[in-house]
């Protein structure tokens, strides 16, 4: 994966495509991180990425769904969630990973290196 703050993550062998919309998300990248782990951590059992996509829709009016995926992938890179183990079908039966924030106490623990 190739990351840089300012234009998110892609492939290593991304399309010209790929690439090209990560770039085009970059100036808002960080504030849609933040809303996505606002939206997860207020929620009472975790949610998959189509609920994730829905509350985000409702709240800011952006339909966002292929990147709310890449920007729980980096929250999850950067230790602040993870996937709970538990699935949940979406709206075509598929089964989906359910996405929970990591605790404060493990999110520490994961940082502190080993003694």
């Amino acid at each position: 994966m190739q990351d840089d703050d300012d234009i998110g993550q892609y492939r290593h062998d991304a399309s010209d495509t790929m690439m090209a919309g990560a770039h085009a998300i970059g100036p808002e990248l960080k504030s849609i991180r933040a809303r996505v782990e606002h939206i997860i951590r207020h929620s009472r059992d975790g949610l998959t990425q189509w609920e994730l996509h829905r509350i985000y829709v409702r709240l800011y009016g952006e339909k966002l769904y292929r990147t709310i995926g890449a920007r729980c992938r980096e929250l999850v890179i950067d230790g602040r969630v993870r996937d709970s183990g538990r699935r949940r079908n979406g709206p075509s039966g598929v089964s989906n990973a359910v996405w929970e924030i990591v605790p404060k106490e493990e999110q520490l623990s994961l940082s502190l290196p080993a003694a």
